[in-house]
């Protein structure tokens, strides 16, 4: 997600960004609900920071808000509570639809 985010975000910015996320994920795990923050001089409304950086992500990551935070703001740190979902299928033939959804 950060590989792709980044880049569409400096995009909209015209600087380079880099963002701190709430917390990480490993590869093939999903994260929903993710938490991002970073800096910027630059002043955008709030629909271009997600229409914009949405029209210049893969399909598989998506802006759903964005909203200025206080300078001590820290998307990791600040975070008030964090919850795990995991899927497991317990069957012996392979998944079709959830095929990247379950373990």
């Amino acid at each position: 997600m950060q590989d792709a985010l980044e880049p569409a975000l400096a995009e909209i910015a015209g600087e380079p960004i880099s963002v701190t996320c709430a917390g990480r994920t490993d590869r093939g795990v999903h994260a929903r609900s993710q938490v991002v923050h970073f800096d910027t001089g630059a002043q955008r409304p709030a629909s271009a920071w997600v229409r914009g950086v949405n029209a210049l992500l893969p399909d598989t990551v998506a802006v759903l808000w964005s909203h200025p935070v206080p300078d001590d703001f820290h998307a990791r740190y600040s975070a008030l509570a964090r919850s795990y979902r995991y899927q497991l299928l317990n069957r012996p033939v392979r998944p079709a639809l959830a095929a990247t959804q379950v373990g």
